[in-house]
């Protein structure tokens, strides 16, 4: 007769409709494991993301910084600075050929090696210590609440710039300043 003849065992087959109860535990089960590690997954972009955008607000503030004390220890002895101009060796560097690319270094620094204590001396941005990098409060809060410390070392001619940040991510940056006037030490 076939499979279409016997009424008994089919007929109670047919009627049972759907997935038994240990199927639908196991599937359940299934799609819970895989909606936690999708979650856990997009958390951990995420975090990455708010991390990345932190890092390089930060790296910004650094780099910006690190500019501006270059730009001032250019400045430092410049022939060129209003300060300068009336200085014996100002005005013999005039005399030689002008004031716009020439420097005035303290004798004494440039003797003993130490133009980076002078440029302290000079301007107080380069005194040695541990200090804060000052930020406006948008700043603060969109770097989470990271506080940068700047560490100015000096090492004979050169300003040893370290910056530290240690919350909510780590960073630490090395940079040096050389003031331009270093070369006419040697004149």
């Amino acid at each position: 007769m076939g499979w279409y003849g016997h009424h008994g065992a089919m007929a109670a087959r047919e009627e049972q409709w759907g997935f038994s109860m240990v199927e639908v535990i196991i599937a359940s089960l299934v799609l819970a494991i895989t909606a936690s590690v999708s979650l856990q997954l997009f958390n951990g972009y995420l975090t990455s993301a708010e991390n990345a955008r932190i890092r390089d607000g930060i790296s910004s503030l650094i780099i910006r910084d690190i500019e501006a004390m270059r730009y001032r220890a250019s400045r430092l002895w410049s022939c060129s600075a209003a300060a300068y101009q009336s200085d014996a060796d100002c005005l013999i560097a005039a005399n030689q050929g002008g004031l716009t690319n020439a420097y005035a270094p303290p004798a004494a620094g440039c003797q003993s090696q130490t133009l980076a204590s002078a440029a302290a001396a000079e301007d107080a941005l380069f005194t040695a210590g541990s200090t804060n990098l000052s930020m406006d409060a948008a700043s603060t809060q969109a770097m989470g609440g990271a506080v940068i410390r700047r560490t100015i070392q000096h090492r004979a001619n050169v300003i040893a710039i370290t910056y530290s940040v240690s919350s909510p991510i780590t960073i630490r940056h090395v940079a040096y300043v050389v003031a331009n006037a270093q070369p006419w030490c040697a004149r």
